[in-house]
């Protein structure tokens, strides 16, 4: 059977095969037989050829060799072309197949693009409408925020009949004022100051300037009175214990007062919304780079919708804890160990610090570090210090206390750090907490290095005498300098500041006076162009406040003659004398001592 497959011809010889008929002993080899061998015309010659085996063992083999050899015949130009023409249409097809599928898949990509601009430009719209309805809430709330804050110039009547009633008992407009401050009056409708005391003394001297131009008390409006809380209440345990308390007792010390808390990570309103105070938790913060960001957005002015300017936070009152400044001592040391957290609180105190006294737009700002240990209900004795340098846990309430009165009712707590610890003392009215917070503010005056109370001493007899004792005592040792590494001059002074719990308060500044060292370091260039030039170009040295103690004999309300010594004339950058401050508290000491034992009352 022959067929032809890719143009060659095949033959399929069929043979048979007959079981039984060799016997077992027959080893004769059948040679392998190749179908393509060529056929050689000479019998003689050996060819491979198939066996025709017949039906029995006698019958005559036949060769049937097939010469396929003979039978192919070689593709004509024709044929080589048409499989050439084939295949290339094939592999166009292939091609053309692959093109339609791209194009194909082109289009349905073209189609998604097309819905998603048109998802895109919808969800535009819709935050357009969105921003817009912002805007126009926001609007409305400045529209109504005007006519609020103008509503007291609308509605005359009403102011009148609050002045009539303030001036109710012949308590006039001043009742509850702070008094003489730094050499002016603050006068408030309160007996609290929110904002700083530069900033009252402008608000005093332009109030009393409209009462003489109008001739009639001009009520003061306070209820647009503003703080503002910079505090994670989330996840700051010591924010989240004491802020809402905080709120309350800002709010009963002020009532009308609006007080906003805002998270670290929260977008600052610019200009603070008016706040006269920002009480920043450095417990909240990490990064004093963050502190600054916001600071730069709070303390702006802004416009206001009546055309004045606003009036940005001119007080800042940081919330911090004991050991800030302590870290090279047990047990901040590992308390600071896991992630320096004393250190970093201690750069959000400095940025605060910093800030007011870098502040040079007027008017000028306050600041209060306050300090406390760990918030947990304590039996543990109170203690107040100027500075870091008490140990323990706070009671929660006491720490609410202490901030309220260092916010709105201390002098002395401006521009001071303080740290307490324990739990207030219990007091049979609100009137004797008052005294006894007042005394324990007036450590912060200075601050304050000594006090001694001379309980056992006549205070109308000796007052007098003991004033003139401590000044004569002064110059004895300003003009001996006996152990003292810095000379001093002596100069009597009468404290011109009003201090709640005191009567009379005389004595004397011991005054340090420059020296050649330090900033007052002149080189050997500098005296050059002193002794050559003479003539007012020459660069002099500004005087600068070496420091000092100032030494007060005070009478306290209780009746009672105290001594006490505290730091004076210090600037910002001078060098604390500690040294010749020891020295001189030391000879303080024995002074009073021997007044004492000459006037002790018998």
């Amino acid at each position: 059977m022959r067929f032809q497959v890719g143009g060659i011809i095949c033959a399929i010889v069929s043979s048979r095969v007959v079981h039984g008929w060799l016997p077992p002993t027959d080893t004769r080899t059948i040679h392998a037989v190749s179908l393509f061998a060529k056929q050689d015309d000479d019998e003689d010659k050996q060819i491979p050829f198939f066996f025709n085996l017949g039906d029995t063992p006698s019958e005559n083999r036949k060769k049937l060799g097939i010469d396929l050899g003979s039978m192919l015949e070689p593709l004509t130009e024709q044929e080589a072309n048409e499989l050439k023409a084939a295949a290339a249409e094939v592999i166009n097809d292939a091609i053309a197949e692959g093109i339609d599928e791209i194009e194909t898949l082109r289009a349905r990509m073209n189609a998604e693009f097309a819905k998603k601009r048109e998802t895109m430009a919808v969800q535009s719209e819709l935050n357009a409408k969105r921003e817009s309805t912002k805007l126009l809430e926001k609007i409305d709330t400045l529209t109504a925020a005007f006519l609020k804050e103008t509503e007291s110039q609308r509605q005359s009547t009403k102011l009148a009949a609050a002045a009539d009633r303030s001036m109710e008992g012949g308590r006039g407009l001043d009742w509850g004022a702070w008094g003489t401050i730094r050499g002016a009056t603050v006068g408030l409708s309160s007996s609290s100051l929110i904002g700083s005391v530069d900033q009252a003394q402008q608000e005093e001297k332009n109030r009393m300037s409209a009462a003489s131009e109008k001739d009639s008390p001009v009520a003061t409006d306070r209820s647009q009175q503003r703080v503002l809380i910079l505090a994670d209440t989330s996840s700051d345990p010591y924010a989240k214990r004491l802020v809402p308390d905080l709120t309350d007792s800002l709010k009963k010390m002020l009532p009308g007062l609006n007080v906003d808390v805002y998270k670290p990570t929260a977008t600052m309103p610019i200009g603070a919304d008016n706040a006269a105070c920002v009480v920043v938790f450095c417990t909240s913060w990490s990064d004093k780079s963050a502190l600054y960001n916001a600071f730069d957005r709070l303390l702006r002015k802004t416009l206001q919708p009546n055309g004045s300017l606003g009036s940005p936070p001119s007080q800042l009152i940081a919330v911090s804890t004991v050991g800030t400044e302590r870290t090279n001592k047990m047990p901040y040391t590992m308390q600071n160990m896991m992630g320096a957290k004393l250190d970093k609180r201690r750069q959000i105190e400095e940025a605060i610090i910093n800030t007011v006294r870098n502040r040079v737009v007027e008017p000028a700002m306050d600041y209060t570090v306050c300090k406390f240990g760990e918030l947990k209900e304590s039996k543990d004795a109170f203690a107040f210090e100027p500075g870091d340098v008490v140990d323990g846990s706070t009671d929660p309430d006491t720490a609410i206390t202490i901030l309220t009165q260092a916010i709105g009712y201390q002098p002395a707590a401006r521009n001071a750090t303080l740290s307490c610890v324990g739990k207030l003392p219990v007091t049979r009215n609100e009137e004797e907490l008052n005294d006894l917070l007042d005394d324990f503010f007036l450590k912060l005056d200075g601050p304050e290095l000594w006090r001694q109370e001379l309980a056992e001493t006549e205070v109308t007899k000796n007052y007098a005498s003991l004033v003139e004792y401590i000044r004569e005592w002064a110059e004895l040792l300003a003009e001996s300098g006996k152990g003292l590494t810095t000379p001093i001059r002596a100069v009597p002074v009468v404290d011109p500041i009003s201090k709640s719990g005191i009567q009379h308060s005389q004595g004397v500044q011991l005054l340090f006076l420059p020296t050649s060292t330090g900033k007052n370091y002149v080189s050997r260039e500098e005296e050059k162009q002193r002794g050559t030039e003479k003539s007012s170009t020459a660069p002099r040295r500004t005087q600068t406040k070496e420091g000092g103690i100032q030494v007060m004999v005070e009478i306290t309300r209780e009746n009672k003659l105290r001594v006490r010594a505290k730091r004076c004339n210090y600037a910002d950058d001078t060098v604390i004398k500690e040294i010749s401050e020891e020295t001189i508290l030391k000879r303080l000491r024995d002074g009073v001592d021997v007044w004492v034992k000459d006037h002790k009352t018998t």
